[in-house]
């Protein structure tokens, strides 16, 4: 019977190569034994200085889950970024868009994106900390209504609003439908019923 081949032989006899086996597990244990003794010992691992571990080196664990709960954690179960969390001055509109996960699809080919309201659109959602899925139903929601609305003078900006608040009431809060319907109303308005 032949012997069990060492990690990394197999390896070595397939690249044509002398296998040296490595410092067994005893040797590498007996090795850090004695370089400990050697050393004097440290007070323990520095731990980075935020409100969950001084709690828990206080000792009390309840109390470090406790401090890294936000009021909105809370109250939906989910944690999102304070507002203005992301400074995005110094990007580009396309390292905004895929920052915020941005995907426009179903977009005819005779229309290109505007990447300058993407990128105010994702700024908008990351500091809101709107979800990618949510923004992407919201950009493919905006883009049904901008294939709808092009070329057309008698586009009826209060009844899309109304719309916009009703079909979006469960997936944002009222301050974020008004925010985003004002927007779109003035890319609209702007754009003379093209955005």
């Amino acid at each position: 019977m032949t012997p069990p081949l060492e990690q990394g032989e197999l390896d070595a006899m397939i690249a044509g190569e002398p296998f040296t086996p490595g410092a067994t597990m005893q040797e590498i244990l007996a090795k850090q034994a004695e370089t400990a003794k050697k050393e004097p010992a440290s007070s323990g691992p520095v731990l980075a200085q935020n409100p969950y571990n001084r709690a828990k080196s206080d000792g009390k664990p309840t109390a470090a889950r406790e401090a890294t709960k936000s009021p909105a954690s809370e109250s939906k179960g989910v944690v999102t970024p304070p507002p203005g969390t992301f400074n995005t001055a110094d990007m580009s509109d396309q390292d905004v868009i895929a920052l915020s996960g941005i995907h426009v699809e179903n977009l005819p080919s005779q229309l290109e994106p505007d990447s300058g309201a993407l990128a105010a659109l994702g700024e908008y959602v990351l500091n809101e900390g709107i979800s990618s899925r949510v923004t992407n139903d919201l950009v493919n929601w905006w883009t049904d209504v901008v294939v709808e609305t092009i070329g057309r003078e008698d586009v009826d900006l209060d009844a899309l609003a109304v719309r916009f608040h009703n079909e979006w009431k469960g997936k944002l809060d009222e301050r974020q439908r008004f925010a985003l319907a004002d927007w779109m109303r003035r890319l609209l308005s702007e754009n003379g019923g093209e955005a």
